[in-house]
């Protein structure tokens, strides 16, 4: 299944229909951020209003999402969070989604050389797909996630 699955995704700008599926995932990976399901729909609400939500269709349905904020710090892009449903990782969904991060930077950040990601320290996987798609460890946090270090990587993007 595989590359002609990562080659069948379409990774869109999403709309107010993805918001309720979107929301799902980020609470069903990112639980210790929210308190209710409630509380992840209205911040994947707002993300999608403002224009920072995408997602990853497969044949219409999401399948993977992610989330960034616009001029975060020192107008500087920060992905925060990719996630892909269970039965779609290893396919290349999240490398695709990450390079639709990377051309989002390209074209939104004229002010900044770079963009930035980060993950729980012990997050392989995301540490892993950094790499690969050209980020680089810049510095860590110790504590930052809930008590796990929390490692931050940045890519060149002009």
């Amino acid at each position: 299944m595989g590359s002609s699955v990562a080659s069948e995704i379409e990774v869109v700008l999403a709309k107010e229909e993805h918001v309720q599926v979107a929301a799902l995932l980020y609470f069903e990976a990112f639980r210790e951020f929210y308190r209710s399901k409630d509380e992840a729909v209205a911040a994947v609400s707002e993300k999608q209003k403002n224009r920072t939500l995408w997602v990853a269709l497969l044949g219409g349905r999401v399948v993977g999402t992610f989330g960034y904020i616009r001029g975060w710090s020192h107008n500087v892009n920060y992905l925060n969070g990719i996630v892909v449903l269970p039965e779609y990782r290893e396919l290349g969904i999240g490398s695709k989604m990450l390079q639709k991060f990377i051309e989002i930077c390209k074209k939104e950040q004229m002010s900044q050389d770079y963009a930035i990601t980060s993950t729980r320290i012990n997050n392989k996987a995301s540490i892993s797909i950094s790499k690969r798609m050209g980020f680089e460890e810049c510095g860590v946090i110790k504590g930052l996630h809930f008590g796990i270090d929390e490692v931050f990587f940045r890519i060149k993007v002009r």
